[in-house]
């Protein structure tokens, strides 16, 4: 069983039974049994690069927007893969969490 949060860049693509969904589907399988997906609808020390334990060498802050955070602390809570086609997650890939970079366009 994996769990997965399922970015709101992910959603829409099921909805419209885009291609990077099947991909998604087929990759990940996160709404078949016994795997668990979950959504958040809306880390931000580390944004700031003021985290007391996970500094960023030598880089500045980074832009994230304040859902995205909401986003990415859901997902580390719950010790989940997130899956999303945005790239403002990747700093925080396999520091928090586990972030699936999905290409929308296929």
């Amino acid at each position: 069983m994996k769990r997965y949060v399922l970015d709101t860049s992910i959603i829409p693509g099921y909805l419209r039974g885009a291609p990077y969904a099947a991909y998604v589907e087929k990759t990940f399988s996160p709404l078949t049994p016994p795997n668990i997906p979950f959504q958040s609808i809306a880390i931000d020390a580390f944004r700031q690069n003021k985290h007391p334990k996970h500094k960023r060498d030598g880089q500045n802050a980074f832009a994230m927007s304040d859902n995205d955070i909401w986003i990415a602390a859901t997902a580390s809570v719950l010790q989940a893969t997130l899956l999303t086609t945005d790239k403002d997650f990747i700093p925080l890939n396999q520091v928090f969490l586990d972030v699936s970079l999905i290409d929308a366009a296929i």
